[in-house]
């Protein structure tokens, strides 16, 4: 019964659905129990400033990217509350479950391997602690996970939708997570390299054109934003006068 092809797929997806489940009910587990530590609690009042955009260019706190603050503010107009402000890391930390998933299964012929490296991701639980904070990491992961899938299709398929889609992930990415600058020089060189090879001249000036709007999109982001970071700025946030007469306040100082 187990290894008749139908019935193989769909346990295996049924396992692949289980674990999803599995690594999403840890990560609502206790979600709405603890209120903002003290970094949540700076991020949390930026997000909730009328002036935000101004006070991220100024740089009155410390550097945040402006796509990650961007995603907050949306949802803070929705609910300005701390389970509606943290959606922004449980959202993307259950997401990266099956985007792992989707990696592995383009990656790997074995079926095991996949169920394993989609377990690993649910069951981590760094990953699971992260969910439940307003902090970037999990957003953060979630680009790191995009920009390889998407880039695995555009190299296995080689398709010119999937290379829009590369560079959509990528612009996107660096608006959102700057570490995510660590994953585009290989991005990069591994299609400058393969259209190189082919003499494909078009690609190679699209490719080209693409490499520089997203160098460009981090360079400003550094220029206006994370350039102007200040070591007394980075002092005061770890002290009570950082936090006067604001809607969040840190209980677990």
């Amino acid at each position: 019964f187990i290894h008749m092809p139908k019935r193989k797929d769909a346990l295996f997806y049924l396992i692949i659905v289980s674990i999803i489940l599995l690594g999403a009910y840890l990560r609502v587990l206790g979600y709405l129990n603890p209120s903002f530590w003290l970094d949540e609690a700076w991020r949390a009042n930026i997000i909730s400033s009328q002036n935000w955009l101004t006070e991220l260019i100024k740089n009155e706190r410390a550097p945040n990217s402006l796509g990650y603050i961007s995603i907050n503010v949306l949802l803070s107009r929705l609910h300005n509350s701390e389970p509606v402000l943290r959606l922004s890391s449980l959202l993307p930390s259950i997401l990266s479950i099956l985007m792992v998933f989707l990696i592995a299964r383009h990656l790997f012929k074995t079926r095991l391997i996949t169920a394993l490296a989609t377990f690993f991701i649910a069951m981590n639980p760094g990953l699971i602690e992260y969910a439940k904070d307003l902090k970037p990491f999990s957003l953060e992961c979630l680009c790191h996970l995009s920009i390889i899938y998407i880039f695995v299709l555009c190299w296995k398929y080689e398709k010119d939708k999937y290379l829009i889609l590369t560079f959509f992930v990528c612009f996107c990415s660096a608006l959102i997570s700057a570490n995510t600058a660590f994953l585009f020089p290989a991005v990069f060189l591994l299609l400058f390299y393969r259209y190189f090879r082919e003499g494909n001249r078009k690609m190679l000036f699209i490719t080209s054109l693409m490499a520089l709007t997203v160098l460009c999109t981090l360079l400003s982001q550094y220029v206006f934003i994370w350039l102007q970071s200040h070591h007394d700025v980075l002092v005061r946030y770890w002290k009570h006068e950082f936090y006067p007469k604001k809607l969040f306040t840190a209980e677990h100082l």
